[in-house]
C-alpha cells in the first residue's frame, strides 16, 4: 500500500517524500485523493507478497555466505515503535554503546498502519489473501506496528528472519 500511495502522491505532488513543508502542504491538500480506498485482488497481493518473501529470504542468504556470518536486519516497524530500542539494537551489534539520544524523523508517513480505509472491500481482500496464506491475511490486517519474523513464501512454506539474521 506504501508503494501505492508513493506513486499517487508523486502523481499528485511531484514529489517522492514529504519532508519540507511545501511537500507536506502538497499532501494536505490532496490527502483525500491519495487516500483513497483502491482496488485490489486479493490474491495478487498474496502472491505478490510471496514473491517479495522469497527475494527477502535469497538477500539474506546470499549475504550471509558472501559476509560469512548473518547480517544485522534492522525492522522498520521496530523503528516506528521504539527507535532508541531498536537503534540500541544495532549499536550493541556493532560494540557501541547505547545511543542517549535518538534525533526525531521529519518525515512524515502518508500511509496508515491501519489498511483497512486504504483498500476497497478489506475484508474480501483479507478473505482472499487468508486463502492462500493465514499468515499474509494476519498481517494484512495488525495495526500494531508488530515485527514478523515469518517470511510466507509460496506453496505453504515459511522461512525464518530469526534464523536468517544475526542476534
Amino acid at each position: 500500500m506504501a508503494q501505492r500511495h508513493g506513486r499517487v502522491f508523486f502523481k499528485e505532488c511531484g514529489e517522492l517524500k514529504t519532508v519540507a513543508a511545501h511537500q507536506r502542504a502538497c499532501y494536505q491538500k490532496r490527502k483525500e485523493k491519495i487516500n483513497e480506498p483502491m482496488a485490489i485482488d486479493g490474491r495478487d497481493l498474496a502472491h505478490q507478497a510471496q514473491r517479495y518473501g522469497e527475494g527477502w529470504k535469497k538477500v539474506l542468504e546470499r549475504v550471509a555466505n558472501a559476509a560469512g556470518r548473518k547480517p544485522f536486519v534492522l525492522y522498520y516497524e521496530a523503528l516506528q515503535a521504539d527507535a532508541k530500542k531498536e537503534l540500541t539494537r544495532l549499536f550493541a551489534h556493532v560494540g557501541l554503546r547505547s545511543p542517549r539520544t535518538v534525533a526525531k524523523s521529519s518525515s512524515m508517513k502518508i500511509t496508515s498502519d491501519d489498511l483497512r480505509p486504504s483498500i476497497a472491500s478489506f475484508v474480501k481482500v483479507r478473505r482472499e489473501v487468508a486463502a492462500i496464506s493465514p499468515g499474509l491475511a494476519a498481517q494484512l490486517a495488525d495495526t500494531s506496528r508488530a515485527v514478523f519474523k515469518t517470511i510466507y513464501l509460496a506453496g505453504n512454506r515459511t522461512a525464518s528472519f530469526a534464523r536468517l539474521e544475526a542476534e
